[in-house]
């Protein structure tokens, strides 16, 4: 009897052990799959990221892409534009020095020989001198006309633009005047230093009234122009050997206060210097880099 009892807690035992292992067993095959379903999830989730990261990327760069042809398209629209602008302008210039040339100058042209012919035909000699004064004028003013039409016609003035105008410019004075001097020197290295339009003729303007003025009331000898640089100015000196003047004595006539307006126009330093017996010098200092 206790032999069978004993069989049967044996077999009893037996039971419970292999009951207990497929239990474990089965916990252990529900964790694995708890596991591998985190980790599916997981690699979901990481892969959706990813996915959407790229989408991002891509679309970003495709926005960017966008945004730099629409820079460059609005770019190029501008340049167009501007160089539309610019040909415009071109041509107006164009048409004014035309009209300029072909009016004005023919008028005055046709006006100085109208007074010359008078002059051999007229009897008194103050109607002569009155006629020799107007044809000397209309000259100037034709002469002034064609360095206005001069720097329309250009975008920009080099340094060699304005050297040739006033070596020009003093070629006439000398055929015009006797026993005078004209002496000009160009110490400026940087050739490609560009003025504008307005502040090439400004600045021609002034040494042109510097020098008709010398020639007017100094009864120089010799009359000096130099062009030279300093850092980042230009100077510009107009310098004669005749009279001079009392600078706290003498007013500022139309010639001189319009030089010194123009050199205000132009931002650029104007300074007069005179002594009486010693001659007159008119500084204009013009900055480089404006």
């Amino acid at each position: 009897m206790s032999k069978t009892i004993a069989q049967l807690e044996v077999q009893f035992d037996t039971e419970k052990k292999e009951k207990d292992l497929v239990i474990e067993t089965a916990n252990v095959l529900l964790e694995k799959t708890k596991v591998r379903r985190r980790t599916s999830i997981l690699i979901g989730v990481l892969l959706t990221v990813a996915l959407l990261l790229f989408i991002a990327i891509l679309i970003y760069r495709q926005l960017k892409t966008k945004q730099q042809h629409l820079q460059k398209e609005n770019q190029l629209k501008d340049i167009i534009a501007e160089e539309e602008t610019k040909n415009k302008v071109y041509k107006e210039r164009m048409r004014i020095s035309r009209d300029l040339h072909d009016n004005i100058g023919s008028q005055l042209t046709f006006l100085i020989s109208s007074m010359d012919n008078m002059k051999y035909i007229a009897k008194e000699d103050k109607l002569k001198y009155k006629l020799t004064d107007l044809s000397t004028f209309a000259r100037v003013t034709i002469s002034q006309l064609r360095d206005t039409i001069w720097a329309m016609n250009k975008d920009k003035l080099s340094i060699e633009d304005m050297q040739i105008r006033i070596l020009s410019f003093l070629e006439i004075a000398k055929e015009n005047t006797k026993d005078i001097e004209f002496i000009f020197e160009n110490q400026v290295e940087n050739i490609e230093f560009i003025f504008s339009p307005a502040d090439g003729i400004n600045l021609f303007r002034i040494l042109q009234e510097s020098v008709n003025n010398a020639l007017k009331y100094a009864s120089p000898t010799r009359i000096e122009i130099n062009m030279k640089e300093e850092r980042n100015v230009i100077i510009f000196t107009v310098k004669d050997n005749g009279v001079g003047f009392d600078l706290s004595s003498i007013k500022h006539g139309f010639g001189l206060q319009n030089m010194k307006t123009r050199s205000e126009e132009i931002n650029a330093i104007y300074e007069l210097k005179s002594e009486v017996g010693k001659g007159t010098q008119i500084k204009i200092e013009f900055l480089k880099n404006r």
